[in-house]
């Protein structure tokens, strides 16, 4: 089998590599410069390979294995990483704009959304709040944009494959009530 990755312990003797040598797939072991003919297996994986093996200067080694991560303490039984990423879902990404670059804007029948045409892409703003969101991020660009009579759908023209036809934005859950706070939306070529 091949052997790869060599990583020194602080010792500057024992090292630690990734080898096929069980005949299964790649794992970690453990040799020495001093006695390099014996190595010992310190991981058992058996169908996914172990991959980028690491070590820190107090011996710890940190590993992948089938998409997670792994360190292990020589002697020790490998201990799974539970890694989250957290994010603040009230940050949103904040884009001045310049209202008086939209080329086209029109209210909604209930006087609580505007719906803008900036830069050629169709935003919507609340009225009561400081909430903008973009619901269009085309190369193509959006004109002329106009609420449907109850408010759920937002119709402008547009330039899709070099051809102009008129397209749609529609609320998808009966429970949202407005463009900026929906959950999801739906955009459809109408003509």
């Amino acid at each position: 089998g091949e052997d790869r990755n060599p990583v020194f312990a602080a010792d500057g003797n024992t090292f630690y590599f990734l080898s096929e040598r069980d005949g299964k797939t790649s794992n970690v072991y453990r040799s020495s410069l001093s006695d390099p003919e014996k190595a010992v297996q310190l991981t058992f994986a058996d169908k996914d390979p172990v991959r980028f093996l690491s070590v820190s200067s107090d011996g710890t080694l940190a590993y992948s294995l089938n998409g997670s991560l792994y360190t292990l303490k020589d002697g020790s039984e490998p201990n799974k990483l539970d890694i989250k990423v957290f994010r603040d879902s009230s940050e949103k990404e904040k884009i001045r704009m310049d209202l008086r670059n939209a080329s086209s804007m029109a209210v909604s029948p209930d006087g609580k959304e505007i719906a803008l045409i900036i830069r050629g892409d169709v935003y919507v703003t609340s009225v009561d709040y400081a909430t903008t969101r973009r619901l269009t991020n085309t190369p193509e660009q959006e004109r002329n944009v106009d609420f449907s009579a109850d408010g759920r759908e937002i119709y402008f023209s547009s330039e899709r494959d070099g051809c102009w036809g008129i397209r749609k934005i529609a609320l998808k859950d009966k429970k949202d009530k407005l463009f900026t706070y929906a959950a999801s939306f739906e955009e459809e070529a109408v003509s």
